[in-house]
């Protein structure tokens, strides 16, 4: 019997042939976050930004090299939280101007007007049109330190709400994680190697 494969690079597992290219509505809905979490998609997001804002085409956010080496200049993570872009903001331009609004009018994206790296969602929503950059890189160390713990109970306990991480020692590795609703929990071995290495990039911003 013929098969064919979900086209999920993330799934790969074999559906019957025909027009179903996706085993789920999962699978469909994951293809398309990565597809468009992708540099070229995300510069296309902001070119049309550009074109409806009639940016100058001698701006540099014009071109793709560019804009990649923006995203990539912090590791192709958050600026203010140091989140993982391609969880926390897996779409979208990423982009965070210096100056939103100048005389009550919006001020256009421009390679001088934005930050000199990425910012994710979550970061651009709490910034909103109150917040400065100096406002959100004086929050940056209580940002980073939420952003770790949601990333740690996203990765190792199923989204958990993780309130307190404490490394113990860093050879052995252990590490005690705390709950909201439940007793405190000491991890060991790989999990805690990883868990320390996360901590020292958002803590430190460098590796272990």
């Amino acid at each position: 019997m013929d098969v064919d494969y979900c086209r999920n690079p993330k799934c790969g597992i074999y559906i019957k042939p025909g027009r179903i290219k996706y085993c789920s509505g999962d699978c469909r809905n994951e293809a398309l976050r990565v597809r468009l979490g992708t540099p070229e998609e995300r510069h296309k997001n902001l070119v049309r930004i550009l074109e409806r804002e009639r940016c100058p085409k001698t701006d540099p956010l014009w071109s793709l090299n560019y804009y990649e080496a923006l995203l990539a200049f912090n590791g192709f993570r958050c600026q203010y939280c140091l989140g993982d872009l391609s969880v926390w903001s897996p779409t979208g331009h990423a982009m965070d101007r210096v100056v939103c609004f100048k005389n009550g009018r919006p001020v256009p994206h421009t390679a001088a007007n934005c930050l000199g790296g990425g910012v994710c969602k979550d970061c651009n929503e709490v910034r909103g049109a109150v917040l400065s950059v100096t406002d959100m890189f004086a929050l940056a160390p209580k940002l980073r330190e939420l952003r770790h713990r949601k990333d740690v109970g996203r990765t190792f306990f199923d989204g958990k709400e993780v309130t307190t991480i404490t490394i113990e020692t860093k050879n052995p590795p252990v590490v005690v994680v705390g709950f909201q609703k439940e007793p405190d929990l000491r991890i060991f071995g790989p999990s805690a190697k990883k868990i320390i290495e996360e901590t020292y990039v958002y803590t430190e911003h460098r590796k272990y």
